[in-house]
């Protein structure tokens, strides 16, 4: 989702029974390489609920630090190239 290019923001959703499968690893890593070779991304950011633990384990396995806290979720970004 462009946020305002070269930044763009990213979300997704795993249903339980397809979680702990790689899935969201998989697909989020290859969005980013796209973002990043494809439409000149420098910058990608997502948004975690509070208490989605297993989200922000995933952001933080692919490189992602937190940038922000709000009172309802926290803001992850990942630089890139």
């Amino acid at each position: 989702m462009p946020v305002d290019p070269p930044r763009y923001g990213l979300g997704y959703w795993v249903r339980a029974s397809s979680q702990g499968r790689g899935l969201a690893s998989a697909a989020v890593g290859a969005l980013l390489e796209h973002a990043q070779t494809r439409c000149g991304a420098t910058d990608v950011f997502a948004g975690v609920t509070h208490g989605n633990d297993r989200s922000v384990a995933l952001l933080r396995r692919l490189g992602f630090v937190e940038a922000a806290t709000f009172e309802r979720y926290t803001r992850f970004r990942r630089r890139l190239g």
